[in-house]
């Protein structure tokens, strides 16, 4: 098995909340989240977990920022003034990008 660290997860209370885009872990059943929430913010990508019995998967590219008088997880390229209802679980910085695409 695959600890968090050696996986790059880690619980959400230790993700940045400074701009820094992340990607995000978030499961129905999660502080209330129901699975249409799940397949929305993960674009249909969330999988079941025969294990914990829920429906879970990745978001992408998310920033915790303060917009006018709400706070909380946004998409950087997604739904401009609309934070994530989706409480989420862990979170891991974005991955490098290929080598060849580096200046």
């Amino acid at each position: 098995m695959v600890s968090e660290s050696e996986s790059g997860w880690a619980p959400i209370e230790t993700a940045p909340r400074d701009g820094t885009p992340v990607d995000l872990w978030v499961q129905s059943g999660a502080d209330g989240t129901d699975v249409g929430s799940v397949d929305f913010y993960t674009d249909g990508l969330a999988r079941f977990n025969h294990k914990t019995r829920r429906r879970e998967g990745r978001v992408t590219n998310m920033v915790y920022e303060t917009r006018g008088s709400n706070r909380g997880w946004y998409s950087v390229a997604g739904l401009p003034g609309m934070a994530m209802t989706v409480a989420p679980t862990h979170w891991r910085h974005l991955p490098s990008p290929p080598e060849d695409t580096q200046p």
